[in-house]
């Protein structure tokens, strides 16, 4: 669009006779708007190939393409159909009009031309090429804030299943794991209980063990004393002198046969 900050837009005037150019180009400029010129219908679309104005005043009965041909091909190329077309000319006929209107123009101005007319209708055409460029521009725009939002969003669902799959992955995992502690902690219990009849089993052998022991050793005890007495008896009886005027005792010589 030729659209900026200093104008309030770019128009591209075709017509075949210079005067009209002139004074066409003249009043335009005068109220600071741009203008590019075309003498025919071929050098119009020739310039539309590399600028695109902001709007079109066309001559009808130029020679050769029309202002009719012209318009037409505009309007059934996609890349400059949207761009408004006002057609000038020197007759009013209605059939004219209607046809030009049938063809996509917006408006018709007709010669000689009225300066306030004129720019009145350029301007409002203007304006309006503004505003509908301003609100394709917005449009566009909130097309691509919808297009980001709904890839945001498609994103955050895709992020939402993935942490789900993966929350569901941990608690499976973690109740795997709190079934297997379970099981690791029955077994190790079972295992503390056996070991500990297997221990209590040993302490009552060892205690068995340790008083038969004793049993013994005290019974050796009784024994190795009672041999001992009896080899002292035997050294003390061994040691008395015998006394040859002594009578024997009757008793102490039945009890030294006894033994």
């Amino acid at each position: 669009m030729g659209t900026d900050q200093t104008s309030p837009g770019l128009v591209l005037v075709a017509d075949d006779v210079l005067v009209n150019l002139e004074v066409l180009s003249s009043t335009l400029e005068s109220a600071g708007i741009e203008v590019c010129i075309a003498t025919d219908g071929p050098m119009v679309l020739e310039r539309l190939e590399y600028e695109t104005p902001d709007l079109i005043l066309l001559d009808v009965t130029m020679p050769g393409m029309t202002g009719f041909d012209v318009c037409e091909r505009l309007k059934s190329n996609p890349a400059t159909a949207s761009i408004p077309v006002i057609f000038t000319t020197a007759h009013a006929e209605m059939s004219d009009k209607l046809r030009g209107f049938r063809l996509g123009a917006v408006d018709y101005v007709t010669k000689p031309f009225e300066r306030e007319e004129l720019l009145a209708r350029v301007k409002t055409q203007l304006a309006l090429r503004g505003a509908l460029t301003s609100l394709a521009r917005k449009n566009a725009e909130l097309e691509r804030e919808i297009e980001a939002r709904a890839a945001a969003q498609g994103a955050l669902a895709r992020l939402k299943d993935e942490l789900e799959r993966r929350v569901a992955e941990r608690t499976d995992a973690l109740g795997r794991a709190v079934a297997e502690l379970e099981r690791a902690k029955g077994s190790l219990e079972e295992t503390v209980e056996r070991r500990t009849r297997e221990l209590q089993r040993a302490n009552e052998r060892l205690a068995l063990e340790l008083a038969g022991r004793q049993a013994l050793e005290e019974a050796r005890a009784a024994l190795q004393a009672q041999v001992i007495a009896a080899q002292a008896a035997g050294l003390a009886e061994l040691s008395t002198p015998i006394d040859p005027h002594r009578r024997p005792d009757p008793d102490h010589a039945t009890h030294r046969r006894d033994r």
